[in-house]
């Protein structure tokens, strides 16, 4: 997995992201109402599902995958929380089970044409179906249908939500959205983001850093003790399993000061870091491979909005929907666009 998401590729993935970023904007009128957490969700799965399959997919089926995706993920939410309850003959289950039927097939199918002739070799499922382990061998056609899953999961929510929970905390700090705002125009002036913007939107990649500080996709994750340890005073037996919340974990005032305030400068180059005290994108050996493509796409879809769009939230307190993902469960906003002289 690791050779497709090498920094190398970063620039082919953005020039997607700035492509579905324009097309998915291109409807947006001044004064529309729409969820941002829908809009939003629609657009990451699109770069998702672009970015591993290029031009084999069309308009038709990226809609029923990301239909089938939400399902799914809603299925795998009630699952987790309730493990008996996939076996009783409900609607949901029903539902559940067509999803999941559905998805198998449409990602095989799309698998299996990557052997047809004039197939493009740049984009994610190219760069898999030609990575190799240690011993040569290459992934299985369940591990492929399985790591579509698991891309999509982590580029589609968890990008989604950020890029939301980032407009809601800029909703309640003004000062720093006219900073943000003031960047963007001076970098992109209104148009859509890309590669070569990215070392220029500093102000914007914190604001996405401190987000992920206090609204993790992950926000809660179970690992499994490799050894025996004593953690917190307590001993833990190799194999126990051990919850871990990076929500709570990045909301302690022993490791970020005034750790319950939104304040991207808090990242500003030299400011001292409490190891391990910060993980967005897990650590080690579980870190997530994606972390430089999901920092960047929040990043360019952030920046691309805020330099076109006022996007002003009207439903009042946000509700949270801690599926998989920590989401906001509805986001709605005005759209009123922006001039060049805002």
């Amino acid at each position: 997995m690791q050779p497709a998401f090498r920094h190398q590729h970063l620039r082919g993935y953005v020039e997607v992201m700035r492509e579905q970023v324009t097309a998915a904007t291109s409807d947006w009128r001044d004064g529309q109402v729409l969820d941002l957490t829908e809009a939003m969700f629609e657009l990451t799965t699109g770069v998702a599902l672009a970015t591993l399959f290029s031009s084999h997919l069309d308009g038709q089926q990226a809609r029923e995958l990301r239909t089938a995706l939400d399902v799914f993920l809603n299925g795998l939410t009630t699952r987790a929380a309730l493990p008996g309850i996939g076996r009783l003959p409900t609607p949901g289950n029903r539902r559940y089970t067509r999803a999941l039927a559905h998805w198998q097939a449409q990602v095989s199918r799309l698998i299996a044409g990557y052997g047809e002739p004039g197939t493009r070799q740049d984009d994610l499922m190219s760069r898999l179906l030609a990575a190799r382990d240690e011993e040569g061998r290459a992934l299985s056609h369940q591990e492929l249908s399985d790591q579509v899953a698991v891309l999509l999961l982590a580029g589609g929510e968890t990008t989604s939500s950020a890029v939301v929970w980032a407009v809601h905390l800029l909703s309640g700090r003004p000062d720093v959205l006219t900073a943000v705002r003031a960047e963007t125009d001076a970098v992109l002036a209104g148009r859509a983001a890309g590669f070569a913007d990215l070392p220029q939107l500093q102000l914007t990649g914190r604001v996405v850093k401190e987000t992920l500080r206090l609204y993790p996709p992950g926000w809660l994750t179970l690992r499994t003790a490799t050894r025996n340890t004593t953690l917190g005073g307590r001993h833990l037996a190799a194999g126990s399993m051990v919850l871990v919340s990076p929500y709570l974990l990045h909301r302690r005032e022993d490791f970020h000061h005034d750790a319950a305030r939104f304040d991207p400068d808090r990242w500003l180059a030299g400011t001292p870091a409490t190891r391990g005290a910060y993980l967005p994108f897990g650590a080690g050996a579980t870190k997530c491979i994606g972390e430089e493509f999901g920092q960047a796409e929040a990043t360019v879809i952030l920046a691309s909005l805020l330099g076109r769009w006022e996007l002003t939230p009207i439903g009042g307190p946000v509700k949270c929907s801690a599926r998989l993902v920590l989401s906001p469960a509805s986001f709605p906003v005005r759209l009123i666009a922006r001039s060049a002289t805002d």
